[in-house]
């Protein structure tokens, strides 16, 4: 089954299919911006955070992975700071 979801549409620049086990990201983006919709896209793919739609639901499934890209993103920001 081909997915049919279009990046870009409705702000989507990404997303998980964990039963096929694909991510898909949206080249069209800047560097930065990829790394950070990789890191949602993988938190939503591990399957021992259950960070996905069908457990909890796509408003609280978002939060906690918008929560894991900013505690993931912002520890290498400060790493990086203190070279």
């Amino acid at each position: 089954m081909e997915d049919e979801r279009k990046l870009g549409a409705d702000g989507v620049q990404g997303w998980c299919d964990r039963h096929s086990r694909e991510i898909v990201v949206n080249r069209d983006r800047s560097a930065n911006a990829r790394v950070r919709i990789l890191v949602h896209e993988i938190a939503h793919a591990h399957r021992a955070g259950h960070l996905d739609y069908e457990h909890l639901g796509r408003e609280h499934a978002e939060v906690l992975v918008d929560t894991v890209i900013f505690s993931s993103c912002q520890a290498q920001t400060a790493e990086h700071a203190w070279r």
